[in-house]
């Protein structure tokens, strides 16, 4: 019995993740860039069978104004389009309600 379709299964998964990592480093850019000052970003599993999230909440540093809910919706429509294809179970360690915060201070574009 061969393994190549294991192997080759591994290769798609590893591809999928490299994939998923660039998109998120790409939506924590652009929400570094749109708001410096934030510190955390919650996402939520979207509606789907298997893959997307939506950016649910920004938390600032004390003294900091929130978003509006107007402000956090343009946001999440703007980077709606990366999230959309980042799969559940893979890069983003979300618990078993399909939540995740991410620290933006730890955040570095660089990263691979």
């Amino acid at each position: 019995m061969s393994d190549e379709p294991e192997s080759t299964q591994e290769s798609a998964e590893a591809d999928t993740r490299a994939v998923d990592r660039r998109d998120l480093a790409d939506v924590l850019f652009l929400i570094r860039h749109t708001y410096p000052m934030a510190i955390l970003a919650t996402f939520q599993t979207s509606h789907t069978d298997t893959k997307g999230f939506e950016l649910q909440d920004l938390e600032f540093p004390e003294g900091y104004p929130d978003l509006s809910e107007a402000e956090l919706a343009k946001l999440a429509a703007r980077v709606w389009d990366l999230l959309a294809s980042i799969s559940w179970d893979s890069i983003m360690d979300e618990d078993e309600g399909g939540s995740v915060t991410i620290d933006l201070r730890e955040f570095n574009p660089l990263d691979p």
